[in-house]
């Protein structure tokens, strides 16, 4: 059975259509006086292999077909119901005053809105409920599994929400008894700074009484920040830093207790293992539409009769209709969005090298090479991400700044932290962000303190080279050890390839002992950065806001 998705267009295109053409095959008079003689003389035009009749006709079918295609045909298929099992989760946002502290970037809240978004985005069969909560408590979203729902509602919970209260957990306790009742399991998820509070019994008590499993991240620093008011400024000498002591209520509940940081596997996995804790204990009906769409077809034959209608082509070229009418090589261009539907839910899926071999058989545009080189970068192909971001040359410069500074983000994974700089330079002078802002920022100032300490060796090494030429400016050289002492194995001071630090190479015998790397380099000299997170924040940007939030 065929149907039609959007009826009144046939209603309020169709019928004045009809009418239309009615004029002008019947009644040629009132038709000339309706519109002006240039324009009429161009519908009325003579060609020397179509005649009047035809090319009217041939026009009207063109005009019906495009008609129909608006009105979107389908023919009707029963849809697919699935039962799909899933595991009701309740996630809950700490919006008390100490959650505008700044130890994080840009405050506590936004880094536990993006953790939040990093959960979220991991869920597969889960639901979620979400709602805020300090001294009290509000649901800001019922339980779905629709992540677009939950993460553009996610998105409007601004900062000015805040509220002077402290963080009370047993509101949320409260909160996930009455929204999981009557689920066998009853997981939650608060992302919180834990408040003030040390003495945790009787929420343990609580907790337990009503089979709740209560899991915490952490979004502060052990360092802490001062707190601030809503004008951000200090709240006299109010100070907060991070409460692991929650982390013994997590324990007592037999859940898990975990710091963020700016690693977004860090929610995948813990998800994963509340996954593997709580199995799914609820069904959800999914009704999966099996409707064919027609208006490719109607669109197809609309321009085919529309290049007969204009054509001077002989009236025995006519016989070629049949062969012009052939769909087979029009078929691929017609269906790229099937195409592009089977990369989008392989990129859903994290399965990024099926996604990518879709996205190749749709290149073409600037979108199509992004999408191609996200797919690259999440796969771990660096070097193809970034043959393919290069490709990206559009005058939208939204989708331009997007593609430089993930391009700048596959140029920090490769290590070309030159390169990466130019890219977030490029980037902001396309559109400012505070991400890339930052990112450009810290690399920054970590390209300065390297060729500081590389100009600091030149100069010991140019030292130690005019010490030798003048040893009498070492009065120590020459001079031959006791024998009662052995000589000792030097040490040769080496450079760490991957941070550029200072090592020391073992002694003969010994072990070797790898360098801390990057994060070793970040400790050394985290009071240089030009703002408090502790490393850098490398975040990838999708085609759209919905693919990767943060």
């Amino acid at each position: 059975m065929i149907s039609f998705v959007n009826p009144e267009v046939l209603w309020f295109v169709l019928l004045p259509l009809l009418g239309l053409l009615g004029l002008i095959f019947t009644n040629k008079d009132k038709i000339s006086r309706v519109f002006e003689k240039e324009v009429f003389a161009k519908l009325t035009a003579q060609t020397p292999g179509v005649g009047k009749a035809m090319r009217n006709t041939l026009m009207s079918i063109a005009l019906l077909c495009m008609v129909l295609a608006l009105a979107r045909p389908v023919i009707e298929k029963e849809p697919k119901k699935v039962e799909v099992a899933q595991t009701k989760i309740l996630l809950a946002l700490d919006i008390s005053g100490s959650m505008r502290s700044r130890d994080l970037y840009p405050n506590r809240l936004e880094f536990a809105k993006q953790k939040l978004g990093d959960f979220i985005a991991a869920g597969e069969r889960a639901s979620f409920a979400l709602m805020a909560f300090s001294s009290h408590g509000f649901l800001v979203s019922p339980s779905t599994d629709n992540k677009q729902v939950l993460l553009e509602k996610l998105k409007h919970l601004r900062p000015d929400r805040i509220t002077s209260g402290a963080t009370d957990i047993a509101v949320v306790i409260n909160s996930a008894a009455k929204l999981l009742e009557g689920e066998r399991e009853k997981p939650v998820v608060v992302f919180t700074d834990g408040g003030d509070k040390r003495d945790w019994h009787k929420e343990i008590a609580a907790a337990k009484e009503k089979g709740i499993s209560l899991y915490t991240v952490l979004v502060a620093t052990q360092q802490g920040a001062p707190v601030l008011d809503a004008n951000q400024k200090p709240i006299g000498d109010a100070w907060s830093n991070r409460n692991d002591t929650i982390g013994q209520l997590s324990r007592a509940t037999g859940a898990y207790s975990v710091a963020a940081d700016f690693d977004s596997t860090r929610m995948q996995k813990l998800f994963a293992r509340i996954m593997q804790k709580h199995r799914p204990n609820s069904k959800a009906v999914v009704t999966i539409d099996q409707n064919i769409e027609l208006f490719p077809f109607l669109l197809w034959g609309a321009t085919g009769v529309l290049l007969l209608g204009f054509a001077s082509l002989p009236k025995l070229h006519l016989l070629l209709l049949p062969l012009l009418l052939q769909p087979v090589s029009s078929r691929a261009g017609l269906f790229d969005f099937v195409t592009l539907q089977k990369a989008q839910e392989a990129y859903a899926k994290h399965e990024y090298e099926n996604a990518a071999k879709h996205y190749r058989k749709v290149l073409g545009s600037p979108q199509s090479y992004f999408n191609l080189a996200d797919s690259y970068y999440k796969a771990g192909r660096y070097k193809e991400a970034i043959e393919n971001y290069k490709r990206v040359e559009t005058k939208d410069s939204e989708l331009k700044a997007k593609a430089e500074y993930n391009l700048a983000n596959a140029y920090v994974k490769t290590k070309q932290y030159d390169k990466a700089l130019q890219r977030y330079e490029r980037s902001l002078q396309l559109q400012e962000d505070a991400d890339a802002r930052y990112n450009y920022e810290w690399l920054k100032k970590l390209l300065e303190r390297s060729k500081q300490k590389n100009g600091e060796k030149k100069k010991q090494k140019g030292d130690a080279a005019a010490s030798q030429k003048n040893p009498k400016a070492d009065p120590q050289k020459g001079k031959k050890a006791p024998k009662s002492q052995k000589p000792q194995p030097q040490k040769a001071e080496g450079k760490n390839r991957q941070s550029g630090e200072r090592v020391s190479a073992p002694a003969a015998g010994g072990k070797s002992a790898r360098s801390g790397g990057q994060n070793r380099e970040y400790e050394k000299y985290k009071k240089q950065l030009p703002a408090p997170p502790t490393q850098l924040f490398v975040i990838e940007r999708g085609a759209d806001d919905t693919n990767n939030p943060w």
